[in-house]
């Protein structure tokens, strides 16, 4: 199986498990699975339960345009990465304990830290 398609099915497996309700009809015509329901109210109710649930800082899934990337340190070193990053070329494992400048060009790492490492942005909850 490639990387890709494997990454596809495990950030859709949390919901193919809800599609297998009943009272959702997959729309065939398109991929992305949208849902609808007979009844709106259910549809309300289902997306309220699952909202509330979501686990926001322990993601289980990428969406299919994004990538996730956890550093830490002011050397930005690089501690997760979505496994998705294979799709532009990564290899997971060599990104892993890798300080950030040493992946990206040396603007490109220059814009991120003049825009995301002044403190003075920071609003703590």
């Amino acid at each position: 199986m490639e990387p890709k398609t494997e990454n596809l099915i495990r950030a859709h497996s949390w919901a193919d498990k809800l599609l297998a309700d009943p009272n959702y009809e997959v729309i065939p015509a398109d991929s992305r699975k949208f849902v609808k329901t007979t009844d709106i109210s259910g549809q309300e109710k289902w997306v309220q339960h699952n909202c509330g649930r979501e686990k926001v800082h322990a993601p289980s899934a990428v969406q299919p345009h994004g990538y996730i990337l956890v550093m830490r340190g002011e050397d930005l070193t690089v501690t997760q990465v979505s496994a998705n990053f294979v799709d532009i070329g990564y290899e997971v494992n060599d990104l892993i304990n890798v300080p950030l400048q040493n992946i990206l060009d040396d603007h490109s790492f220059t814009e991120l830290q003049e825009t995301f490492m002044d403190k003075s942005n920071f609003k703590p909850m």
